[in-house]
């Protein structure tokens, strides 16, 4: 009868349900464990609800016509609950959660879905049954049907059939079944039962013998829901067919169209149920591990939803999984880096299982042999039914895992490793990361994108410009706006001006190809119009692009909402803040530490001169892993000549002082509270952290690469564009006027033995804000000087200490020394003008004054007012104007500075 019913679209059943009267299974017997008193104490009151009582009458008859339930006056009693389903109808389900306390659990072993999944997948006929009522078609032994008691306001009744949520009732229904589906191409999961073969011919022989045992026992299918012969079907929330196993789109489509998640509950639902897919999705830990940190403290922000998004298009793409075959050898590629694991099972390069996971907190800090050994390890548990007593290879891109099988002394880390891996029979070999893509992947979210063709493969960045430009469309409107020079050539959408061709865009997609460019890593990368905008005009051309490309560009909510843009200048001191230009390239270096988080830093190294920089991505700041990479990188570029830092311990230890002596490095570290001393790298620093904040959704390390590339291959102030790293280092770099103008600049010095006041940086506003008097030891470097406290006798004693000019406010003129220069007595006379101060300055002067009746005072003639001191007895110094008469000399002198012997003279008026 089912061979006629076999067409070449698969058995087409009618919507009937088939009921098969024969007596049924051995019933199951319950034991219990705890006497009446105590279950007493356990039993809840009835809360149902007048309206939900009739339905409750309705399904007690219905199961009492059907045999399923008796009257009892058992003690043991459960409470009944009425749960609406999406149909609009009430499921009856009677609580047994007080009386499983009580009742002695009867296991058996239900098999993993992803076990059933791999066997049951390549297979070329398939056929799915699914029993009606399932728990219910199995008796409940007449002795421990009085466990099973619930009262209704009509009775109470007692099952006779194995009810639905009673401890035990999964395991003795799935044991059952799978001893009368015992087949090696039989599978059993509860009520779901497939059933498997490789020809039309076995497969129908296994159909028919199958349903004949269940017909002999009684047992009831729903035939709506049994699919018969087909070649691909639904099973367990994944798709099976010859090709291996993928999930269930129907399925999945739930999870991609959810809205955003608004409490802890809703989120914890999505992610246990995209958890069930997650062997089928490459790097599923490290997308989702965002959502999981904010489980137990539900904060939602924009890195969520964009964590969010992205895997529900992982979910979306998730890849199918091919059947395993265990007469073939199995291949494990693995790869870790600080931001997780990832393991790849492979065979005959076909996806059999994916696996990563996240680095715990101690984790994080291994070594890479350690990382690495860590990635065998977890892959080795995910893995083992698979490889377990079998021939095995394993592929890393870390030469020293090769080794660590054959070392003797290793750290207590390594040993447990190296135990755990000897129980599987491995063949470990080296393959170079650069083929070691899949599991790369795993570990990292690396970005598909070729650095040394970015703009080669036009094709592959902008798909939608390149679709505009295969078909020839008019742009005589263009070309009559160029001058002739400019109308050189034009050919399929391509044009020529000023010798470079470039592609013209339409005015329908100006708009897309921006904002492509403009957020694409390396590329646009979120920056300012004069670093994006030389690039972008080197391919593309329209009338007026600079005023598009500021529109758009300055339009961006991402900038707008992550980039701190400077307002305005700093407050203006007596000396120059603008920072000397060195006087070549890498002569000198700037560098610092940036801190995205714990065992997440940033070794930045900046040339003051061409703004060139270099980028390490460390789990410490250390002294001995700064002077590691900066070793590599003199090595390959050159030794500066300075070094530049600020005072944190790293660059004041006693190993970095001698690596600079040992390669004749002048470390000038910058004084403390100054931050401008360092600028250059601390704006680049800023724009590091700009950076993490627009790609936060992407591996750190790939942001720190991307970072360092744009910035180094773009325009820039003082450079026409660099194109590779030689020519940098063999050229030198021209500055623009604009440039020299911004930043170099004659800094005026403060000669030594000034004397000043020092500003205290955390002082409480009702507190003095200066202390002092100081003197000047010593002039360093730039606006840094050595200072010491000056004490009553008027002589500098005590530590000495560095500081910034900018703290600095020069004390009186009766403090300072007479040698004290002109400019500098004018320079702090306008600011302290400016600071509404007062200060009387007495030079001796012999000037002519004229009287009422004398002609006009020519000012040009009149002397300089600095007078040098000279030692000995001052002379009377007497100046007569020439081409002056009817004058009057009035001698002003500086009592305070005359230092004659005897009494002084009277000057008389002449």
């Amino acid at each position: 009868q089912i061979d006629n019913r076999i067409t070449n679209d698969g058995y087409d059943s009618n919507k009937a349900d088939v009921i098969y009267r024969i007596p049924p299974y051995p019933s199951k017997t319950l034991s219990s464990k705890s006497t009446r008193e105590n279950f007493l104490k356990l039993i809840c009151k009835d809360d149902n609800t007048p309206l939900k009582k009739k339905e409750i009458e309705k399904q007690v008859n219905d199961m009492l016509n059907s045999d399923m339930i008796e009257p009892s006056c058992t003690p043991y009693l459960s409470i009944i609950n009425l749960v609406k389903e999406k149909n609009n109808e009430w499921r009856f389900v009677v609580d047994f959660r007080a009386i499983n306390k009580i009742i002695q659990p009867q296991s058996h072993h239900i098999p993993r879905i992803d076990s059933i999944l791999d066997k049951a997948s390549g297979k070329l006929f398939y056929t799915s049954l699914d029993l009606k009522n399932s728990f219910h078609q199995l008796t409940l032994d007449k002795n421990s049907r009085y466990l099973t008691g619930f009262p209704t306001y009509i009775g109470i009744f007692q099952y006779k059939r194995i009810p639905m949520g009673l401890v035990g009732s999964p395991d003795f229904f799935n044991h059952i079944m799978e001893k009368l589906f015992s087949d090696s191409n039989n599978f059993v999961y509860l009520d779901d039962v497939l059933l498997t073969n490789d020809d039309i011919d076995s497969h129908i022989f296994n159909v028919q013998f199958s349903l004949s045992k269940a017909y002999n026992l009684g047992l009831k299918f729903s035939l709506s829901k049994c699919l018969f012969f087909q070649h691909s079907l639904k099973y367990l929330g994944f798709i099976i067919c010859h090709d291996g196993v993928k999930p269930n789109p129907a399925k999945t489509k739930a999870l991609t169209k959810k809205a955003i998640l608004k409490n802890e509950k809703e989120l914890r639902l999505f992610l246990g149920t995209a958890n069930y897919y997650r062997k089928h999705i490459p790097s599923y830990s490290k997308i989702a591990s965002i959502l999981y940190d904010t489980i137990n403290n539900f904060l939602w922000t924009d890195k969520h939803t964009a964590a969010f998004e992205k895997l529900k298009k992982a979910i979306s793409a998730a890849c199918t999984l091919s059947p395993p075959d265990p007469t073939k050898q199995y291949t494990i590629m693995i790869d870790a880096s600080i931001q997780g694991i990832g393991a790849a099972l492979m065979q005959d390069d076909r996806p059999i299982a994916f696996a990563s996971r996240t680095l715990k907190r101690s984790e994080a800090m291994y070594a890479p042999v350690q990382l690495e050994a860590l990635g065998l390890v977890y892959a080795l548990k995910q893995f083992s039914p698979y490889i377990y007593g079998k021939r095995s290879v394993v592929l890393t891109d870390q030469n020293s895992l090769l080794s660590l099988m054959t070392k003797k002394d290793v750290s207590n880390i390594l040993d447990r490793y190296k135990n755990y891996i000897m129980g599987f029979d491995l063949d470990i070999k080296y393959i170079k990361g650069a083929d070691n893509t899949i599991v790369d992947y795993l570990s990292r979210q690396i970005f598909n994108i070729n650095l040394t063709s970015t703009y080669d493969k036009f094709d592959d960045i902008f798909p939608k410009v390149s679709s505009y430009l295969q078909y020839p469309f008019k742009i005589d409107n263009f070309v009559n706006y160029l001058t002739d020079k400019e109308k050189d050539s034009y050919l399929d959408g391509k044009i020529t001006i000023r010798g470079k061709t470039r592609i013209y865009v339409p005015q329908k997609i100006r708009f897309m190809v921006l904002t492509l460019w403009y957020e694409h890593p390396l590329l646009g990368r979120h920056t300012a119009f004069d670093k994006g905008a030389p690039k972008f005009k080197d391919i593309f051309h329209w009338p007026a692009i600079d005023n598009d490309i500021k529109r758009i560009w300055s339009s961006c909510n991402t900038c707008l909402t992550n980039t701190n843009k400077h307002t305005g200048p700093l407050q203006a001191s007596v000396h120059d803040k603008r920072i000397p230009i060195p006087p070549h390239p890498w002569h000198t270096l700037s560098i610092d530490h940036l801190t995205i988080s714990e065992n997440n830093y940033i070794l930045v190294v900046i040339d003051e001169f061409s703004k060139f920089v270099s980028l390490y991505h460390t789990t410490n700041m250390g002294t001995n892993t700064t002077i590691s990479h900066l070793q590599k990188l003199f090595f390959l570029l050159g030794f500066p000549h300075t070094l530049k830092s600020d005072n944190s311990p790293t660059f004041i230890a006693d190993n970095f002082k001698h690596f600079c002596h040992t390669y004749n490095n002048n470390h000038y570290l910058v004084s403390p509270y100054n931050y401008q001393g360092n600028a250059i790298v601390k704006r680049f620093n800023r724009t590091i952290r700009e950076s993490l904040c627009i790609y936060n959704d992407r591996d750190i390390n790939d942001i720190i690469f991307f970072t360092q590339y744009a910035h180094n291959f773009s325009y820039t102030t003082n450079q026409e564009g660099r194109h590779d790293l030689l020519q940098f280092i063999k050229s030198k770099i021209t500055l623009s006027e604009s440039d020299n103008d911004k930043t170099s600049s004659t800094l005026i010095p403060l000669p030594k033995d000034t004397v000043v006041y020092k500003k205290l940086v955390s002082a409480h506003k009702n507190d003095a804000h200066y202390s002092g008097p100081y003197k000047i030891i010593e002039h360093i470097h730039g606006d840094t000087y050595l200072i010491s406290k000056i004490t009553q006798s008027n002589r500098a004693t005590g530590p000495t200490e560095k500081c910034n000019a900018r703290l600095f406010k020069l004390a009186p003129r009766a403090l300072q020394p007479s040698t004290l220069p002109f400019d500098i007595i004018q320079a702090y006379t306008d600011n302290a003008q400016d600071d509404n101060t007062t200060m009387d300055i007495k030079l001796t002067l012999n000037i002519a004054i004229p009287t009422l009746d004398s002609p006009t005072l020519n000012l040009q003639s009149l002397p300089n007012p600095r007078l040098p001191r000279k030692r000995g007895r001052p002379k009377k110094n007497s100046v007569q104007p020439k081409n002056i008469s009817n004058t009057k000399i009035v001698s002003f002198e500086n009592n305070a500075n005359r230092k004659s012997r005897g009494r002084p003279r009277k000057d008389k008026l002449d």
